[in-house]
Parts: C-alpha cells; sequence; structure tokens
C-alpha cells in the first residue's frame, strides 16, 4: 500500500513538473489608419482617425492629429474638418447632408495609404405613430413594464435597417453620475438612455438592449406593430420619454452590430481588456485601406410626457 502511494506521488510530480515551451507564430504586424464618422442633414461633421495596434501592446491606442479630412458631395468637396482634439477632426455648422445624396470621405496621414468610403443619405423612417401603455404588464418571463408601440412602415420590397433608442428625463431623489456628469438631489436628468426588452415575436432570445439595431425582417407594418417593454423602474420620477427611430445603411449595421457580437462575446470587456480564449471575431468596415465606418443615419423621435 505505502509503494503504491509512494508511486502515485512520484507520478502526480511528474505530472505536475511537465511543461511545455510552444512558439506561436504571430502574423507580421501592419499598422493602419482607423476612421469613424457618423452623420445625417443637421450639419455637422466629426470623424476620429486613430491607428490599430498589435495584438500585444497594452499601450493606449494611438490618436492622429496631423490628417487631412475632406468630405465631398458627388465629386465636389464640401468639408474639409479643421482638428479639434484628441483624434477628432470636426465642425458643428457645417454643410447639410441631402437625402439621396452620396457623400465620400477621405483621410490623408503622411506614411499611410489615403483612407477612402462612400455613403448615401437615407430617407428618415415612414412611422405612424409611438404610443406608451400606462398600465403595468407582467410577461411569461415575469418581467414588470410598460409596452412602447411602435407603427412603422416598412417596405417589403427593399432591405432596410433601423436603429431604435430610448432615453428619459427624469429627477434624481439622489447625488448621481451619469454620462460623466454629476447632479445633485432634485436635478432633472436629460437624456438617459434606457434600457428596453424586445417582444418574443420578434426576439426568441428577449435581449436587453439600449440601442437596438435591427434588419427589417424582424420589423413589421402598421397592421403588426413591433412593441419594446421599458422596465417599470424606469419610470420613477421621469418627466418624459424620447423615442428616436433611425434608418440607417447597411455599412452602420455590420458596423455596429459585429462591434456589439465583439464585446457581447466576451472578446473585450467594456473597460477594453482582451480576454483570452475568445474566438476572433472582424469587425466590419466599410472604410478603403484602413479600418472604421463611415455611415449615414436619419431619424425620427417622439417625445411622450408622463403625468
Amino acid at each position: 500500500m505505502r509503494r503504491l502511494i509512494f508511486s502515485n506521488l512520484i507520478l502526480l510530480t511528474i505530472m505536475i513538473s511537465c511543461q511545455k515551451d510552444i512558439n506561436v507564430n504571430i502574423p507580421p504586424f501592419e499598422q493602419k489608419l482607423v476612421a469613424n464618422c457618423w452623420f445625417t442633414g443637421d450639419g455637422k461633421w466629426y470623424m476620429k482617425v486613430t491607428k490599430t495596434r498589435n495584438l500585444l501592446d497594452k499601450s493606449p491606442i494611438e490618436i492622429v492629429s496631423n490628417a487631412e479630412v475632406k468630405i465631398y458631395e458627388g465629386e465636389t468637396l464640401i468639408e474639409i474638418l479643421p482638428y479639434l482634439s484628441n483624434g477628432i477632426y470636426g465642425r458643428s455648422n457645417g454643410y447639410c447632408a441631402k437625402v439621396g445624396k452620396t457623400y465620400i470621405m477621405t483621410v490623408s496621414s503622411p506614411g499611410y495609404p489615403v483612407l477612402k468610403a462612400t455613403e448615401t443619405l437615407l430617407e428618415s423612417p415612414d412611422v405612424n405613430d409611438i404610443k406608451l401603455d400606462t398600465i403595468n404588464v407582467v410577461t411569461s418571463k415575469n418581467l414588470v413594464g410598460h409596452y412602447a408601440t411602435i407603427f412603422l412602415n416598412d417596405n417589403p420590397n427593399t432591405i432596410d435597417f433601423y436603429n431604435i433608442l430610448v432615453y428619459r428625463n427624469h429627477i434624481t431623489p439622489i447625488e448621481t453620475t451619469i454620462n460623466n456628469i454629476r447632479y445633485n438631489p432634485g436635478d432633472t436628468v436629460f437624456d438617459d438612455l434606457v434600457h428596453f426588452h424586445v417582444n418574443e415575436l420578434i426576439d426568441k432570445q428577449y435581449c436587453h438592449h439600449s440601442s437596438w439595431l435591427v434588419k427589417d425582417i424582424f420589423l413589421s407594418n402598421s397592421s403588426t406593430p413591433t412593441q419594446l417593454l421599458i422596465d417599470h423602474n424606469s419610470f420613477e420620477n421621469t418627466i418624459s420619454f424620447r423615442f428616436e427611430i433611425n434608418s440607417i445603411t447597411e455599412a452602420y449595421f455590420k458596423y455596429g452590430s459585429s462591434l456589439g457580437s465583439y464585446i457581447s462575446g466576451g472578446l473585450v470587456e467594456l473597460t477594453g481588456v482582451a480576454i483570452s480564449f475568445t474566438e476572433p471575431m472582424q469587425i466590419k468596415s466599410n472604410v478603403e485601406n484602413g479600418y472604421g465606418v463611415f455611415a449615414s443615419y436619419n431619424g425620427y423621435e417622439k417625445v411622450i410626457q408622463i403625468e
């Protein structure tokens, strides 16, 4: 018996002390520019330009402050965006983009190929109305809240994409910090993003959203409206809700949905720190010679007061 125990201890020691070094060949790293810009028809143009970094590089993301950023409508130059700070180029009172027009952005920086992307500004969504129930409901999954019903006319002959957001204005009863802004008791908090659920007929996983990117196959016409369930707690001390329904382009949808999957899939925490042992995931981009997104949106808004 003692021999057996001694032999097992030796075997266990050998197993614990076994070590094998594996050399992983990481492909050569080629640094590229990253440009992100979302625009609509309000004359505001903002673009952030940064550089990619090696997979093993933990240093802060490098911003680009010496780029030349141009916006064209067709072949006509309409904007040369000035550098502001922190890698951001922009203008708040610039040229107002027009529905149906095609826009091209170029980004030039010494030592890098010129970035280029093309996008068209869509029409705003055809929303008949949005109604908010004042009576609580309890779902089959024991979620308590109020239904917001969206009556949206979606063209069955085209593939369309939407982004749905809900905000609230509310009075905070305690000291709190929201979006890096400090509020005292009794202060009004404006445009606080609200989380909501999507009804089971549309979203089988009953996901919790703060911004819902959706392809039109999941939406419906006015005879079968789309419902969002807003948590009952969101109504506490609330003055009003603001619903924002945006028509977005395919580039916007692909970039946003792939980025959301990348984050929620565990590859990157909200802190931006990489987590090991996860499947690699490619974030979609429509930018030539680099990465990022140049995308447009056009929205419908409705504010509903809470009595």
